[in-house]
């Protein structure tokens, strides 16, 4: 019931205004709404350098748990596992449209409801993302991720090699195509998939989809300092071309 899932919140959220989860449990006002769990980006540790910053283009920090239960008044399935493709900007959306909340309909996310329902199938064809530490961007589809990389811009020219095994990386991009999966498991991006027309077609979606992202981080970081740096590593390096890590049929070995 509802005072077990406020138990379990408490519990799996330490720190996070215990307080404020007891009273909802208290009250019984966490068992009317809708309860979102997203989890974040988080702290890269062993290969990505133990650097106090996240942000890498790889599955390691791009493919975060997100949980929904919906309230119970909205007679939703619940207990679902979902596995189709969506991205953390769909959560907005959804909740808005769970909840008759109107919102723009030029928004870069998509409502789950539908999916989450049962109606749809699938709520996106692709997600993106932009990262610092690996200066580029990354576009994910139903077989995989294409990753767009400069590791020498967003941070210490060693992690070219222990990422990517550059012993002498240059100033081109990195490019690789990996199956979905893929980059949960050691030695991930030192090498990929050689197709180069899905390459080609993900990377021109990418592209214009990093002109957009950045455009929106121009807008939002008013920090001159915050400012700089995306100026300096993220806007270059997605614009460079990018040499191919040839390997042949992708293994993890």
């Amino acid at each position: 019931g509802s005072a077990k899932i406020g138990a379990e919140l408490a519990r799996c959220l330490p720190g996070q205004e215990p307080e404020a989860l007891a009273q909802l449990v208290a009250d019984g006002t966490i068992g009317e709404g809708t309860i979102v769990l997203v989890g974040g980006y988080g702290m890269g540790f062993g290969e990505a350098g133990l650097l106090a910053d996240a942000g890498t283009v790889s599955e390691v920090d791009l493919a975060v748990p997100l949980m929904i239960r919906p309230a119970p008044e909205l007679e939703m399935p619940v207990g679902k596992r979902i596995s189709a493709l969506v991205s953390l900007v769909d959560v907005g959306p959804t909740i808005m449209s769970m909840h008759g909340v109107p919102y723009p309909k030029d928004l870069a996310g998509q409502s789950m409801s539908g999916l989450m329902r049962g109606i749809t199938d699938k709520v996106r064809d692709h997600a993106f993302a932009l990262a610092d530490i690996h200066a580029g961007f990354a576009v994910i589809d139903d077989r995989g991720m294409l990753v767009h990389s400069l590791p020498q811009v967003g941070g210490p020219p060693g992690l070219g090699e222990s990422w990517f095994g550059l012993e002498k990386p240059g100033e081109a991009a990195v490019e690789l195509l990996l199956p979905r999966g893929a980059g949960l498991l050691p030695n991930a991006h030192r090498g990929g998939i050689a197709d180069e027309e899905r390459a080609q077609e993900l990377r021109a979606l990418g592209e214009a989809w990093a002109k957009r992202g950045l455009a929106i981080r121009d807008a939002v970081f008013v920090s001159p300092v915050k400012a700089g740096r995306v100026e300096a590593s993220v806007r270059e390096a997605s614009m460079k071309r990018p040499v191919w890590l040839e390997a042949g049929p992708w293994t993890s070995e």
